[in-house]
């Protein structure tokens, strides 16, 4: 599915990555795929079906907001850990927006 980045190159921390999924929920996303560890929107976002202020702040609107994961890297993860988390990432995504066209 369609998905966007939510922070510049130039103003990102190295290691974290926030993707949107429109029209989707993150919590329903992260269920589809149990076995990879990522979070729901914001680092201070308690999660659940509720947009996270600190990506409201930012102005995104809540259609992308309720659809943002948020993904961080550490020092010692593999590029196939990473390939790994992307396949799933996306393949629950395609998943969940599958099931809503039911």
């Amino acid at each position: 599915p369609r998905s966007q980045s939510q922070w510049p190159s130039s103003s990102a921390v190295a290691n974290t990555l926030s993707i949107s999924f429109p029209n989707l929920r993150s919590d329903e996303i992260m269920a589809a795929m149990p076995n990879v560890a990522v979070s729901a929107g914001a680092a201070c976002h308690g999660g659940g079906p509720v947009a996270s202020k600190v990506l409201k702040a930012m102005g995104l609107p809540d259609y992308l907001a309720l659809g943002t994961l948020r993904i961080s890297l550490g020092r010692m993860t593999t590029q196939e850990e990473v390939d790994f988390g992307a396949e799933k990432i996306a393949k629950a995504a395609l998943l969940v927006r599958d099931r809503k066209k039911l």
